[in-house]
């Protein structure tokens, strides 16, 4: 049974097909649940019915048929606080292949939010990332270009990650012998300028 998607799932998902009631939609043997944005708007999907089991199983996108590009709007926010930022310019657009997302963007501050607090992040990215359930987990990403960042004295390099199951990227700052460190409110400017890009599984 094909059919195009006129929207995308957000959890596990059923369909009633010619009188069959509703059934579950699953991937694999049919033993997996659909996680958000498996069906995807505008795709062509397939399903096929195992009787045995009672379920449609999903034969794509998930058997390699999704390609998508579109935009997304990065934001920087205090993870304790977001805080309301001011910009003038966020620019983000993305490129997914099946589950390989990639995810590029340039965010520029005017004036950082009074109440901004916690570990500083850049936010709004197009899909969360894969969980593999370690927090201390980040899909790396290449920071091209920063402007405006105080990273202080020894430390002379700025990276970008996005957190393990995130749509989230978490800023910090290495240098020479010493510790990683997160990027906090103070170490913003006020004409803060990132350009960076991202590559990531998701599902």
């Amino acid at each position: 049974f094909k059919f195009r998607a006129s929207f995308s799932n957000t959890a596990t998902s059923s369909i009633n097909v010619s009188g069959l009631g509703s059934r579950s939609i699953t991937k694999g043997a049919g033993a997996t649940a659909l996680q958000a944005d498996d069906i995807r708007s505008g795709a062509i999907i397939e399903l096929t019915y195992d009787p045995n089991s009672g379920t449609f199983q999903l034969q794509s996108p998930a058997g390699g048929a999704v390609q998508e590009t579109g935009s997304w709007t990065p934001a920087i926010a205090g993870k304790t606080t977001a805080g309301t930022q001011t910009y003038t310019r966020q620019i983000g657009r993305y490129a997914r292949n099946n589950d390989v997302v990639n995810a590029w963007g340039v965010v520029t501050l005017s004036a950082t939010g009074a109440t901004t607090a916690g570990d500083i992040a850049v936010t709004g990215f197009p899909f969360a990332a894969l969980s593999l359930g370690n927090a201390q987990w980040y899909w790396a990403c290449h920071m091209m270009f920063f402007a405006s960042i105080n990273l202080g004295a020894s430390y002379t390099t700025l990276n970008i990650g996005i957190e393990d199951g995130a749509s989230q990227a978490l800023l910090a700052k290495s240098g020479s012998n010493q510790p990683a460190v997160t990027i906090v409110p103070t170490d913003l400017g006020a004409t803060t300028d990132l350009r960076f890009n991202c590559t990531y599984r998701i599902n």
